[in-house]
């Protein structure tokens, strides 16, 4: 015996008759249709000399009707044909002679990349609109000091966090200073993850050295020693020399501006008259960070580049993007490689077919606009003393960090500059495959280095790209040859043309 639930039953036969009636009623929803078809004059051109009307595999039909010939200049003409194809779909759009049906005279059809070529100094915004990044830790530390003069000091941390990004993670670590922090090794990890560091700083045995010069009588050093004056403002400069910790910069920075907060309280004491002591230390901090929301700036296409590395402008942003894009380590041996975002064009009309894009006779230096983020920084802290002396103490301090982001070379005389608008043909169009010439910037497909110039005083060491073994123009320095010429005019050229007609215009008359 079959028994049946009858609301269960209802319900779905309630549903399957919403969901056929939602389907009759609204079937555009089911074609989701985001883009919208093509328009048939760019994509349905037809030659004049077509002969295969049927296509054997599919069986379209496709069938050409001559209409007019239009004459040129020494002989010169070209026609134009009423073509029909079939086996379009229902999605097609009809063009202005009927569905299915073209009349035109070919077509090119550009594939922007990146900015579109012929921009010059267009105003370009980029929207940044999204939460505070902020982070809260909390944490602490403890640390031994045995016979300070010998300066062996163990210690260990351990701290909590969380990102309103990417949520809770921790961090521990064990360390060893040598000489009074003349030297460091460490070993931390960082939400399973391990990492070992090791760090000298000879300018601490310079300030020891000097240090001990100026000193007169005998000091006896232990971590209970305390000032006569709990309270004092220190104003210096710290200059790290030399670091084999490994260290990663990010290669593009969105613009921002942020502000950090540090409370800590310390605990130091030596119970024992012998020179062994310990100290513990209570941190907490506070991190915000927004992005600029709205950043306007001067782009520039592949066709004027060379704008770019003449002008001082740090709003003018270039068109080129990077192959494997990763973070820069100090440790890298090559860096991402960059691409021009040059614009392909597709032609097809009578007689021709194919693509061609933009070159220039001379490869330029492609480098990010200027970025400067600024973060206000504010410490306050707490000091306790304990153990044969007692006292205590307070710091407050403030800072300020700056992290620029601009080209490598700042002097126009060692960067790499496209060709000038002042000579004869800086950029031109050339078919893709065109057997006229050849487009070569060196004998051979070898791989090419840029040297490095430049030295110093180590920690203060700095260099520059010597480029004097890699050819920067096309071989001869000559036009390059091509089969099929491709002239343009830009928006510009054809106003002040039709200025100019109109101007003659009014005088003839």
């Amino acid at each position: 015996m079959l028994i049946r639930n009858k609301a269960l039953f209802k319900t779905v036969s309630v549903s399957l008759a919403v969901a056929f009636l939602n389907q009759l009623l609204f079937p555009l929803v089911s074609y989701g249709l985001t883009g919208g078809p093509n328009q048939p004059e760019f994509s349905s051109f037809e030659s004049v000399t077509t002969t295969q009307m049927v296509n054997e595999f599919t069986g379209d039909f496709t069938y050409n009707i001559p209409i007019i010939t239009i004459p040129g200049p020494n002989g010169s003409s070209y026609p134009l044909t009423l073509s029909y194809h079939s086996g379009v779909s229902p999605t097609d759009e009809a063009s202005w002679v009927g569905y299915g049906w073209t009349l035109n005279p070919g077509s090119i059809v550009r594939n922007k990349k990146g900015f579109p070529d012929d921009y010059k100094g267009s105003k370009v915004k980029y929207w940044n609109k999204t939460p505070a990044n902020w982070t809260v830790t909390l944490g602490g530390n403890i640390a031994l000091e045995a016979w300070s003069k010998g300066g062996f000091a163990p210690s260990g941390n351990t701290m909590i966090r969380y990102n309103n990004y990417k949520g809770f993670g921790y961090t521990a670590g064990l360390g060893l200073s040598l000489g009074k922090g003349l030297a460091s090794l460490g070993y931390n990890i960082s939400d399973g993850e391990g990492k070992f560091s090791a760090h000298l700083n000879p300018a601490e045995a310079v300030g020891k050295i000097a240090s001990a010069a100026g000193r007169s009588g005998s000091v006896t050093h232990s971590i209970a020693a305390m000032s006569s004056s709990l309270t004092q403002i220190n104003v210096g400069q710290s200059y790290g020399l030399f670091s084999t910790g490994s260290e990663t910069r990010p290669l593009n920075i969105s613009q921002y501006r942020g502000w950090s907060t540090t409370i800590n309280i310390g605990v130091a004491g030596m119970p024992l008259p012998i020179q062994v002591g310990a100290s513990a230390e209570l941190l907490g901090t506070y991190t915000r960070q927004k992005n600029i929301e709205e950043d306007e700036l001067n782009a520039y296409g592949y066709m004027y580049l060379n704008e770019v590395t003449k002008s001082s402008d740090d709003n003018n942003i270039m068109d080129y993007y990077v192959e494997k894009e990763s973070t820069y380590n100090k440790r890298d041996k090559f860096l991402s490689i960059p691409f021009a975002n040059a614009d392909e064009f597709m032609i097809n009309g009578e007689g021709i077919r194919g693509s061609f894009r933009l070159h220039h006779k001379k490869m330029g230096h492609f480098y990010p606009n200027r970025k400067v983020n600024e973060t206000i920084i504010y410490n306050n802290g707490v000091e306790v003393d304990l153990g044969q002396d007692i006292g205590g103490g307070a710091d407050i301090g403030a800072g300020y960090h700056r992290l620029e982001v601009h080209k490598w070379v700042k002097d126009s005389d060692k960067t790499l500059s496209f060709s000038d608008e002042n000579v004869d043909e800086p950029f031109f169009f050339r078919l893709n495959g065109d057997m006229g010439g050849s487009l070569s910037f060196d004998q051979d497909d070898k791989p090419v280095q840029a040297g490095l110039s430049g030295g110093g005083v180590f920690g203060f060491k700095k260099f520059t790209p010597d480029l004097n073994n890699i050819n920067t123009s096309i071989l001869g320095d000559k036009r390059v040859g091509r089969k099929s010429y491709v002239a343009y005019r830009t928006n510009s050229e054809i106003g002040d043309t039709r200025h100019k007609a109109i101007l003659k215009c009014c005088k003839a008359s």
